[in-house]
């Protein structure tokens, strides 16, 4: 059997590219998600092998996740891309800390090893459990007329289960829900997410008027200090956000949750604490969901790698994916069949970039700046005290 190579890292590079969705979503926080602000990385070694990555930087500006990335060439250059977990640990021993950023030299890294030992990447992390990984759209909160329309058209597409943001104004999420829930009948999986803008007292309050429509799951009804106190008293199962392994510990343990929500190797910054946050999660009996939001197929492809080689993916995994217009990896968008994507049995991470494509969603970016996902709401929201958790 052939040998995976030896290799040396000999180059780091990093493009910003924004790629707009087609349209904008409300959130608890504002209106967001016009677009992708990513940062491409591609990382040379030796041979000849290229390994790609993307990270992001949505909550700052993607000029600091980029100033980020290029100051950890140094611990780069020169090393063995095998050696992941010590490089890792060195760009964080070094105070480099935005994980979202520096997922994409670690998954980079993976793919260099996928490609060097001519596998798929999922085959190395565990091997096959499932070959198509099935995925949940947002419906994005707009006339509830217009939702349970988008609601049907995706059912028809072989879509089981679907995301409605709430925490936005409480009659409006109620009736946003109970729109959908009308339209696609009992057969159909609703979950519901408050992205923390909730009080302990006001999430139980608005759970309890959601169970009527039979809610599969709450994310993040409250910051995760006060989902026990949730948890306690209402029957919905609650789901939470936690990003990094650390606080995927504490939550499992304090025993807060029902399901993690926000397994991503952005958050939990790589491939790899992305398996060690799995983990923890099956050793409680807890099953796992994939995050999505500010992501290109680059990271959609580690996700389908992760939820490939990871049993407690037992449910479907949230999508923005169907609103991007357009991609920057050679062969098109992603195709979607009966609500699922199939693993990729290519090299690596299994993707090539199109460098048509990166060059021109560069110069958008270098026309008009990184998008932002907090323009502030029209009307204020006096239920949403996020940081009050008695």
């Amino acid at each position: 059997m052939e040998q995976c190579k030896d290799l040396q890292i000999t180059d780091v590079r990093s493009t910003i590219v924004c790629v707009p969705y087609k349209e904008p979503e409300p959130w608890a926080w504002g209106v967001g998600h016009y677009g992708v602000n990513a940062i491409l990385v591609e990382i040379s070694t030796d041979e000849g092998i290229t390994g790609i990555g993307e990270g992001t930087s949505p909550h700052a500006t993607v000029e600091h996740g980029k100033v980020i990335l290029d100051a950890t060439k140094k611990f780069l250059v020169g090393d063995d891309p095998f050696d992941i977990e010590r490089i890792m640990r060195r760009i964080w021993g070094a105070g480099f800390t935005d994980h979202r950023v520096l997922s994409g030299v670690e998954m980079a890294l993976w793919d260099i090893v996928g490609k060097a030992c001519k596998k798929p990447l999922y085959k190395l992390l565990g091997g096959t459990v499932a070959k198509k990984i099935p995925f949940a759209p947002w419906l994005n909160r707009k006339r509830p007329d217009e939702m349970a329309k988008q609601a049907i058209d995706f059912v028809g597409q072989g879509f089981g289960s679907f995301y409605i943001k709430v925490g936005i104004e409480p009659r409006e999420d109620i009736e946003a829900v109970q729109t959908v829930r009308g339209a696609v009948g009992d057969d159909v999986h609703i979950r519901v997410d408050a992205n923390q803008a909730w009080t302990p007292g006001i999430a139980v309050k608005m759970i309890k008027k959601l169970e009527r429509y039979d809610i599969e799951f709450v994310e993040d009804p409250t910051n995760s200090y006060g989902m026990a106190r949730v948890r306690k008293a209402v029957e919905t199962p609650i789901c939470s956000g936690a990003e990094t392994i650390y606080e995927i510990f504490r939550v499992v343990t304090e025993g807060s949750v029902d399901i993690m929500g926000h397994i991503d190797p952005r958050m939990q910054g790589g491939i790899m604490n992305c398996k060690k946050a799995c983990a923890i999660c099956e050793m409680a009996g807890l099953p796992v969901v994939a995050h999505a939001g500010w992501e290109l197929s680059i990271a959609t492809h580690a996700v389908l790698h992760i939820a490939a080689s990871t049993p407690n993916f037992i449910f479907p995994n949230q999508t923005y994916y169907m609103y991007l217009a357009d991609d920057v990896c050679r062969g098109g968008m992603l195709k979607f069949e009966q609500g699922c994507i199939s693993v990729p049995e290519r090299l690596g991470l299994g993707i090539e970039l199109d460098t048509d494509k990166v060059g021109a969603y560069n110069e958008i970016y270098r026309r008009q700046g990184g998008f932002s996902i907090f323009e502030p709401p029209k009307t204020p929201r006096p239920s949403v005290l996020p940081f009050q958790v008695y």
